[in-house]
C-alpha cells in the first residue's frame, strides 16, 4: 500500500463489519422460496455492480436516483473509500438468484451510531425490501453494537415501509450523508421492544445449511432482465422511451 493510499483509506473502528460480520440466515418468502441473507465481500460486490448500469435508467419509484447512489456507494466500498461499509445480499437459496441488496456503514465520529445507506429490491411483490431492511437493522444493533441507526428514504414506498411501519423517530436536526431529506432514528429501545420481536424474521434459521451457503456463494446470479423484474416491461421495449 502506498503512503497516499494509507492516508486516504479509512481506519476501521474497533467493532466493524470485518471483525463482526453479519451471520447468514434464510427467510421464507410468500411465494414459498427461501431467501438467504448474507454479508458479501468486496470481490463479490464487483459481480453485483453491473446490475446498476441498467437500474439507473429506470425512472420509476426513484429506482434511477437510488440506483445511481448505490452504484457510487458500492464503488466506494470496493475501493475502500467509506468508513466501515458493508453490503448484505438477498439470494434464492437453491439458485443464487439475487433478489435485493442493502448497505450502510458506521459513523466516523461516533462508532455507536450506524448510518443506513440504501435498500433495493430487484424482484417485487415478495416483501424482499422489508425483510432486507430489517436485516440491516439487525446487523447494526445486534452485531455492530450500535445504539441507534440514522435513516432516510427517497421513495414514498420506502417512507411507508420504514418510517411509518417501523415507528421510527424523527431526527430532523441530523444532516444525513445521503442529504436533502429528513432523517429518522431507529433506537435500541424501539428495536428491542417492537422491530426485532415483530418484524425481524429468519433468526431461527441460523446457522443456515452448508449447501445453501455453498450455492449462493458460487452462484451470484443476476436477473436476466432487471428492468422487466422491476417495471414489468422488457428491457428492449422500456429503452425505446429512454
Amino acid at each position: 500500500m502506498s503512503a497516499d493510499e494509507d492516508i486516504l483509506r479509512p481506519k476501521p473502528n474497533k467493532v466493524n463489519p470485518e471483525n463482526s460480520p453479519y451471520s447468514a440466515k434464510f427467510i421464507n418468502l410468500v411465494d414459498g422460496s427461501k431467501m438467504v441473507v448474507r454479508q458479501i465481500t468486496r470481490e463479490e460486490t464487483k459481480k453485483v455492480i453491473p446490475l446498476f448500469y441498467d437500474i439507473v435508467k429506470i425512472n420509476k419509484d426513484f429506482y434511477d436516483l437510488v440506483g445511481a447512489r448505490i452504484l457510487g456507494e458500492l464503488l466506494a466500498y470496493v475501493q475502500y473509500r467509506v468508513q466501515d461499509e458493508y453490503v448484505l445480499l438477498g439470494q434464492v437459496h437453491d439458485t443464487g438468484e439475487v433478489l435485493g441488496l442493502v448497505n450502510g456503514y458506521l459513523s466516523f465520529n461516533d462508532p455507536k451510531i450506524g448510518i443506513s445507506y440504501h435498500t433495493m429490491t430487484f424482484k417485487r411483490g415478495l416483501r424482499v425490501g422489508a425483510h432486507l431492511f430489517v436485516a440491516k437493522m439487525e446487523h447494526h444493533l445486534d452485531y455492530l453494537q450500535n445504539d441507534e441507526v440514522k435513516i432516510v428514504a427517497e421513495s414514498h414506498i420506502g417512507f411507508r415501509r420504514w418510517m411509518e411501519e417501523l415507528r421510527l423517530e424523527e431526527n430532523f436536526d441530523f444532516e444525513h450523508p445521503v442529504g436533502g431529506v429528513p432523517s429518522y432514528n431507529l433506537t435500541r429501545k424501539n428495536w428491542e421492544s417492537y422491530v426485532k420481536p415483530e418484524r425481524c424474521f429468519g433468526t431461527e434459521n441460523r446457522p443456515i445449511p452448508e449447501e445453501y451457503l455453498k450455492t449462493v456463494k458460487e452462484n451470484i446470479l443476476l436477473p436476466e432482465d432487471v428492468m422487466y423484474q422491476i417495471t414489468g416491461t422488457p428491457k428492449d421495449e422500456f429503452l425505446k422511451g429512454f
